[in-house]
């Protein structure tokens, strides 16, 4: 992802979205095909029993992959990239 200091991304998907997960910082960069699938991804993984943090755009999200992550990594991004952040500890 240009832009985002990382030295190894790795594949991710997350339903119908596909995109990279920087292993360093654990931090997941994800285009979906149409917004309708991308809300339904977000819900799903909100409502699980392990939810996840969102920053969401149009037809991209970006997420924590890390069991302890807080949000504040994407906190700090919606400053430079906007979108909303949606999930817990947000």
């Amino acid at each position: 992802m240009s832009g985002y200091g990382c030295a190894t991304w790795t594949p991710a998907t997350l339903d119908q979205g596909v995109g990279g997960r920087c292993e360093e910082s654990m931090i997941s960069a994800l285009v979906f095909p149409d917004q309708d699938s991308l809300e339904a991804a977000v819900q799903r993984s909100t409502t699980s029993a392990t939810p996840k943090p969102f920053l969401v755009g149009t037809r991209w999200v970006m997420t924590v992959d890390h069991p302890d992550g807080s949000g504040s990594e994407l906190v700090a991004m919606q400053d430079v990239i906007g979108g909303d952040l949606v999930g817990p500890n947000l």
